[in-house]
């Protein structure tokens, strides 16, 4: 049986074949379902660990199976895989971005990276584990598409997981600091409501309906119901982001009013309230000042919940790495992410590691040209996810 001591030192022997992985896909970054060499160079490291291997679900996600030494349940290992099209800051590293406007500003290349590493450390072990992981690399992560392309595709009939591990990097925690709360991302709806009145000219404004006063009613409406009607310890985030209106001559009464709207909170049961409440709150404003309207969901995702056991089986693994002090339980941001359909699939924990270092110039956020990662946390990411794939398959 291999001990914490065996798992440390497979993790130590890697680290540097870590970071030359990682900096391999910082080098030539893909955008969402363009990752073609990206899953290539994927695929080949799986099947060089002795892996069955599948390529293309979801477009261009990959899928690898690592058999354990005996029978047992599965996990699933999750990496999201593509970059953003974005330039780099730059400067003299010479793994720096050689693709123009493309970028892995939001740390994708580290979920790959860490997932692979962690790969071939079970691999030197996989006679210890009891079941099989299942590796999974998720195109179309920043679009928030990829989860469900992958399932479209049959990724969950090919594999029934047990558990769920995945990680992400975040640059609102120091490097050393290891985020497991209840709950990682906050949902993200969004609709689209179209007001259909009758256009008229003011001088009879009667024979009219008026969509801009009822787009006003209704915004009002549902700014003060969506606030008030949420317990005060729970957040919610509701904006109206956009409102167009569709006139045809000045002194006329707009005919037809669109608006989008999101909708953002943590809370699965209160997120199921709200939706309910913003459909019935327009039906009442809406067909009660003479108009029509259709509702059309255009995203979905519900927040990311952690399983209190696959946690404490990152808690578990981190804890004589980083110690209590550094692992940080309460954790809040206002991020959607579609690896929480995952989550809503089997048991599972997206934990998030800190990579800021100042001191090496390393604090700059998600999503910029500036964005960059401590290295030194590869291999922080791939010993807790080794060691807690290990426990929940003993």
């Amino acid at each position: 049986m291999a001990t914490v001591v065996d798992i440390s030192r497979s993790v130590a022997d890697l680290k540097d074949e870590t970071i030359a992985i990682r900096r391999e896909f910082h080098a030539y970054p893909e955008l969402a379902y363009e990752e073609v060499e990206t899953a290539g160079r994927i695929a080949k490291r799986l099947e060089a660990l002795g892996m069955r291997v599948e390529k293309g679900i979801g477009v261009t996600g990959v899928l690898g199976i690592m058999e354990g030494g005996k029978p047992g349940k599965t996990l699933l290992i999750r990496a999201d895989m593509d970059a953003l099209p974005m330039p780099e800051l730059p400067d003299d590293r010479p793994h720096k971005s050689k693709i123009e406007n493309r970028n892995h500003s939001c740390g994708h290349d580290m979920n790959m990276a860490v997932v692979l590493g962690t790969a071939a450390v079970l691999a030197r072990h996989k006679q210890d584990i009891s079941g099989r992981v299942a590796f999974v690399f998720q195109p179309g992560d920043e679009p928030q598409t990829g989860a469900r392309k992958m399932f479209d595709d049959g990724l969950l009939d090919k594999v029934k997981p047990d558990y769920i591990l995945s990680h992400h990097p975040t640059p609102e925690a120091d490097a050393g600091k290891v985020i497991v709360p209840p709950i990682i991302w906050c949902s993200m709806d969004m609709y689209k409501l179209t007001i259909n009145g009758a256009p008229g000219w003011f001088g009879r404004r009667e024979q009219a309906v008026d969509t801009a006063l009822i787009a006003g009613q209704l915004i009002t409406a549902l700014y003060q119901a969506l606030a008030y009607e949420a317990p005060g310890h729970e957040t919610v985030l509701f904006n109206v982001t956009s409102m167009q209106g569709a006139g045809q001559f000045p002194g006329l009464a707009l005919g037809q009013v669109e608006l989008q709207l999101a909708l953002q909170t943590y809370n699965p049961d209160l997120r199921k309230t709200l939706i309910k409440r913003i459909e019935e709150i327009a039906d009442s404003v809406v067909k009660g000042l003479r108009g029509s309207y259709t509702l059309e969901s255009t995203h979905a995702l519900p927040p990311g919940v952690n399983a209190p056991e696959v946690s404490e089986a990152v808690v578990n693994a981190a804890r004589p790495l980083v110690g209590e002090e550094n692992i940080i339980r309460e954790w809040r941001n206002v991020f959607p992410d579609d690896s929480a359909l995952f989550l809503e699939k089997a048991p599972g924990c997206m934990f998030m590691l800190g990579i800021v270092n100042k001191a090496k110039g390393i604090d700059q956020m998600w999503h910029t040209p500036g964005f960059d990662i401590d290295e030194d946390t590869l291999s922080l990411g791939v010993e807790i996810m080794s060691r807690a794939a290990l426990d929940l398959l003993k």
